[in-house]
């Protein structure tokens, strides 16, 4: 029987009322990258290789 890889989380989006607010609170705060397909509208952060990815967008 093959063992069952455990269960993970790769992308989590977030709805935030200030982009740019929260893109200094991850950032600056928190120490994420931003990926360079962010953009006005959407940011990427990249949370470390192959353990996924946070995307913030305006609610």
């Amino acid at each position: 029987m093959k063992a069952l890889t455990p269960p993970r989380l790769t992308v989590v989006t977030l709805g935030v009322s200030d982009l740019a607010r929260s893109r200094r609170f991850y950032c600056e705060g928190h120490g994420f990258a931003p990926s360079s397909a962010s953009n006005d509208h959407i940011i990427f952060l990249d949370a470390g290789g192959s353990r996924g990815w946070a995307e913030l967008l305006p609610r």
